[in-house]
């Protein structure tokens, strides 16, 4: 996706609530054992903990911000385990927020976007910027209203070799690879993170730990709450690297 600052914003609004009583609630750090890697579950902590705050209406959670320890947060009325503090309340909170309004909205960097299907979407669509702080025993909402474009990234937009284009284009070559991508910095949904584009296929890559066009889909699902397009005709796939010092690749769909 190229970025775009095509938005129309209103002044924010701010909402104050009180919330739990933090010394009544209790939460709990549960870890995943690791085993044999499920493309459908990479990062299994983020699964387990959407699945909890979708079927458990009383509980509100968080993955833990180290990825590395396959464990997430859960806040309820529970039994002791530890202390609840406003800051892993405020943690658990928002993303259980915006957890719940997926697909609905969508997190697109600091914006939730509304749509079900924004990927696909045409146009400007509405978006609000959410944050929630809670402090001692006060909670605040700020609510920015919006209205933003979101300009999809397209193989024609980049800077490549007329003749690898052409090729591409006509599908009489299945890839191009980063010797012949001249501007190759994108910005990745859902955190608007930069990363340079080392190649462009017309299939998911056999490196890549996605094996179908399926399982991309459930992984998206699962993460983040995306419903990509259902068939993959005229998807892209990208191979990713983010800093400047290589690193994995990571493959996303456009």
């Amino acid at each position: 996706m190229s970025d775009s600052n095509n938005s129309k914003t209103q002044c924010p609004i701010i909402l104050f609530a009180a919330p739990h009583v933090l010394h009544e609630l209790r939460a709990i750090k549960v870890f995943i054992a690791r085993g044999k890697v499920d493309v459908g579950r990479m990062q299994p902590q983020v699964v387990k903990c959407r699945e909890f705050i979708f079927t458990e209406a009383e509980v509100i959670g968080s993955p833990s911000p180290d990825i590395t320890e396959n464990s997430f947060y859960l806040i309820a009325h529970t039994t002791p385990c530890y202390e609840v503090t406003s800051e892993l309340y405020q943690s658990c909170l928002r993303y259980t927020v915006q957890t719940r309004l997926s697909p609905s909205w969508n997190r697109v960097g600091e914006w939730l976007v509304q749509g079900r299907d924004f990927l696909t979407h045409k146009g400007c669509a509405n978006a609000v910027k959410m944050d929630i702080t809670v402090v001692k025993d006060e909670l605040y909402f700020t609510l920015e209203a919006s209205i933003v474009k979101l300009v999809p990234l397209h193989v024609t937009d980049l800077d490549i070799t007329p003749k690898n284009l052409e090729q591409f284009v006509s599908k009489t070559c299945s890839e191009i690879n980063y010797d012949h991508i001249y501007s190759n910095w994108c910005y990745v949904l859902p955190s608007m993170k930069r990363g340079s584009i080392m190649a462009i296929s017309h299939a998911i890559p056999e490196e890549s730990p996605f094996k179908t066009y399926r399982d991309l889909k459930r992984h998206w699902k699962n993460m983040y709450g995306y419903r990509l397009p259902e068939h993959e005709e005229d998807v892209h796939f990208y191979q990713i690297r983010f800093g400047p010092f290589g690193g994995n690749l990571f493959t996303y769909p456009f």
